[in-house]
């Protein structure tokens, strides 16, 4: 039987993943939760009601408590943020296959210097697994095929203010969107310079703001996309102005530090009556056959966070499927239509077609 441990799995993202993690697969298989809180850990197991769900105990802090629990594994999905990958080492030194959702380019670099021990090993660490990123990079992926030369991708993520992502979620794209961003090599602050762009199913254009966002990189050079930016705002203009005005006087680094990230908690709140869709849209330019070609991929999901959750269970069915090795990234490894097969879910909506 297939054991998979899904380490922090008592977080809003960890919960999600379990959950998923159960839906998705047809086969038995057996479900490790792990917490640094016993009571807690034992709690969340106890409630998925899966008869071989178990709970071990694990802080991803304790170097001697990764080594005794991250062993007889077939995979291990990490929800949590770490500070060094410990577990994806362990994971390599024992041959058990492992995914990261973390979006954070310091740490993705880390793992990705495993991957020639990956490769020694013959066992794969996929890194940025999610929504955004990780469904993005595979559908302007998607988008690029049957071009012959790709002059310009823009991908926006319409977000919404009723997301129920946690406080880590929202430290998360708030870290993202005050980045600096290079506009025509002109170094500018992050979400300032607007563009309007068209989401599905909606009525009329928004505004999105230019972000830099670390998975840009990488597709640039795996997927040879010289000219690609990355867009967001929220669905509502007043938060908009408020988080860009936050951005231009500095003071969105001083409410993600860590000593206020709780403080967030009490301002951002979540009705679970209203929606909380979530929206991508990739807009690529370029020739095919000797013709100038535009193509749109829009995308749209209840919610982010559930999808990343989603994309994620997905990703470990398909990885568990195949003898992969190295230290990948999503579009590495399977393809849009695959991975949504893979989530049998028509939640999420997808039109494609030319302009």
């Amino acid at each position: 039987m297939v054991k998979i441990m899904v380490v922090g799995a008592s977080g809003s993202l960890g919960q999600l993943i379990c959950k998923e993690i159960i839906r998705i697969f047809d086969k038995p298989f057996e479900l490790i939760v792990t917490d640094y809180k016993e009571t807690r850990g034992e709690l969340f197991a106890s409630s998925l009601k899966h008869k071989y769900t178990f709970f071990k105990k694990l802080d991803i802090n304790n170097e001697e408590e990764i080594h005794k629990t991250i062993v007889n594994l077939d995979l291990v999905i990490v929800a949590i943020e770490q500070k060094h990958p410990m577990v994806q080492e362990k994971c390599i030194e024992k041959q058990i296959m492992c995914i990261d959702v973390t979006p954070y380019q310091p740490f993705v670099d880390m793992v990705l210097m495993l991957n020639s021990k990956c490769e020694n090993n013959q066992v794969a660490s996929i890194v940025m697994s999610g929504f955004l990123p990780g469904l993005s990079g595979l559908m302007i992926k998607e988008g690029i095929r049957g071009f012959q030369e790709v002059e310009e991708v823009n991908l926006g993520f319409l977000q919404s203010t009723n997301a129920k992502v946690g406080v880590t979620g929202i430290v998360d794209m708030l870290s993202i969107v005050s980045g600096p961003v290079d506009l025509n090599n002109q170094i500018i602050k992050g979400f300032s310079f607007k563009k309007r762009m068209q989401f599905y199913k909606k009525d009329k254009q928004s505004n999105v703001r230019l972000i830099h966002h670390a998975e840009q990189k990488h597709l640039k050079e795996n997927l040879k996309i010289n000219n690609l930016r990355y867009w967001t705002a929220w669905d509502q203009l007043i938060f908009n102005k408020a988080i860009s005005l936050f951005n231009k006087t500095g003071f969105i680094n001083f409410i993600t530090q860590a000593q206020y990230k709780h403080t967030l908690s009490k301002f951002v709140k979540h009705n679970p009556r209203k929606s909380k869709n979530a929206y991508l849209t990739v807009e690529i330019k370029g020739k095919s056959n000797n013709v100038k070609h535009s193509k749109l991929l829009q995308l749209v999901t209840p919610s982010d966070y559930y999808t990343t959750a989603m994309i994620t269970a997905a990703l470990s069915n398909i990885l568990l499927k195949h003898n992969l090795s190295g230290a990948r990234f999503p579009f590495q490894i399977t393809n849009l239509d695959n991975i949504l097969r893979t989530i049998k879910s028509d939640k999420i909506q997808l039109n494609i077609r030319d302009i």
